[in-house]
């Protein structure tokens, strides 16, 4: 039955907005429809609804025809009131509803009420059982039926997470609750810059493998270029020459008339007694030398080039790693403060626990309680 009566008012709801402005009609025919928000002896000011907004027109009552004003919701209600008797059970039930489309909660409780409480076995009780708990009514042992939160605030309690709860609960409750919030974050915080602080000590560590790889790489280098020295200066003895010195051996060369000559063209070794078969030699190990070198100075660049980076890494992972400290020392605070929150909301909700009876409601002052009745008309248990 009561969502019959909701589907009847509410069409009635839709056709009264379409009706609900003032409508002035003026003597030169036209009819202008919004609210009469100002009226003397010579005008009024009705404010309209256009497209643009909201707009205030000025109209002269000597151009007026006439002012048809809608009634408030409470004008209406005070009506419609007096055409239901106290026993019209039915009626009272199309009253209330209608009320709360109006959002006159207060009203339609009053009558809701009233079934449930003096229309005994009523088709309607059942319904507005249920329209009662919509509206946050509830059937309280020495109370009997009223809203929730005129039960609950005067006793000083506040509505919390869906429920009703104890002013220092709640306040215990949400200081815990920002604090594991902040925590949260703070240990989202602390991984982002973890993340990014063993990227960077990564990259440092694969760079130093790749150093030590070129210093190992380096000292075969080194080790080739000694021996491939002392081959090539052994094979320049056994050509004739003699008085070249280690530094001319890369420009030490053999002239047209087949004199082995250094740099100034100073003869080392007459054509004459040149050994030629010893001179090739020399020549292939000085070649063999000089690609070693030529390798040896590449990697040394190589290795100069990577150290800068890694100090490099090094230098920008300072910051870095200074707010990863910064935020585990943050975490690891908040980490205490959370805990001292969760004792006091222990506490809070111990002390909350004590104030109430097995029903959830609190004592009464023997001690007792009695288990309300819920708004489908059963004991809650």
């Amino acid at each position: 039955m009561l969502e019959r009566v909701l589907i009847t008012w509410a069409l009635c709801v839709m056709w009264s907005v379409s009706i609900l402005a003032d409508t002035v009609k003026t003597k030169d025919g036209r009819s202008l429809e919004g609210k009469v928000i100002e009226e003397n002896d010579e005008q009024i000011v009705l404010e309209m609804e256009k497209s643009i907004g909201k707009v205030k027109i000025t109209i002269l009552k000597k151009n007026i025809l006439s002012v048809e004003k809608t009634l408030s919701p409470k004008e209406q209600y005070e009506q419609r009131r007096a055409g239901v008797k106290d026993d019209d059970m039915a009626g009272q039930l199309a009253l209330a509803s209608w009320c709360v489309e109006k959002g006159l909660k207060t009203e339609a409780g009053r009558h809701l009420i009233q079934i449930v409480t003096k229309g005994a076995e009523s088709p309607e009780q059942a319904d507005a059982r249920r329209l009662l708990g919509k509206l946050g009514y509830r059937q309280f042992p020495k109370e009997g039926w009223m809203q929730e939160d005129d039960f609950w605030s005067p006793k000083g309690w506040v509505r919390w997470k869906g429920g009703w709860a104890t002013k220092e609960f709640m306040l215990a409750d949400r200081a815990y609750d920002i604090l594991k919030e902040e925590l949260d974050h703070t240990e989202k915080r602390v991984n982002a810059q973890e993340s990014a602080v063993n990227a960077q000590h990564a990259d440092a560590n694969a760079l130093s493998q790749e150093y030590e790889r070129m210093r190992s790489l380096e000292a075969s280098l080194y080790e080739e270029s000694k021996q491939l020295f002392d081959k090539a200066m052994n094979a320049l003895g056994r050509t004739g020459a003699t008085g070249v010195a280690a530094a001319d051996i890369q420009t030490v060369s053999v002239d047209n008339f087949g004199n082995i000559v250094v740099t100034n063209g100073r003869i080392v070794a007459a054509a004459a007694v040149v050994n030629t078969g010893a001179w090739m030699e020399f020549d292939g190990y000085r070649k063999q030398l000089k690609a070693s070198e030529r390798a040896r100075t590449e990697n040394q660049a190589k290795m100069k080039g990577i150290s800068a980076q890694v100090e490099d890494i090094n230098a920008k992972a300072k910051k870095p790693t200074a707010r990863l400290d910064a935020s585990t020392r943050d975490a690891a605070q908040l980490n205490d403060d959370l805990r001292t929150a969760e004792q006091r909301r222990v506490e809070a909700a111990s002390a909350m626990k004590a104030i109430l009876g097995p029903n959830g409601l609190p004592r009464d002052d023997s001690g007792s309680e009695r288990k309300p009745e819920s708004s489908d008309g059963e004991a809650e248990r």
